[in-house]
């Protein structure tokens, strides 16, 4: 059921449905709390909508739990850097 939940996140995503996104990568986490990737696809559905802070948290909780994790790694530093610039 996770596997479903995430794909269907994905496939959301890729289509510009962020706010339908983020519900499916939440189940995946809920169900599969350890799942690096749907971290970060849930961070980088939340940084889509401006919610900055929360994509950070989501960020690093995949990089704790996959620490070569490139990709969120990278958008971690977008991230942050686009809060550093936020009002």
């Amino acid at each position: 059921m996770a596997l479903a939940h995430y794909n269907l996140g994905v496939a959301l995503a890729e289509g510009g449905e962020l706010s339908a996104a983020i519900p499916h990568f939440e189940e995946t986490l809920r169900l599969r709390p350890g799942r690096a990737d749907a971290h970060n696809n849930l961070a980088a559905a939340l940084a889509g909508q401006g919610r900055l802070r929360e994509s950070v948290a989501h960020l690093e909780a995949a990089l704790r739990l996959e620490p070569d994790h490139a990709r969120a790694r990278e958008n971690l530093r977008r991230a942050r850097e686009a809060l550093a610039r936020a009002p």
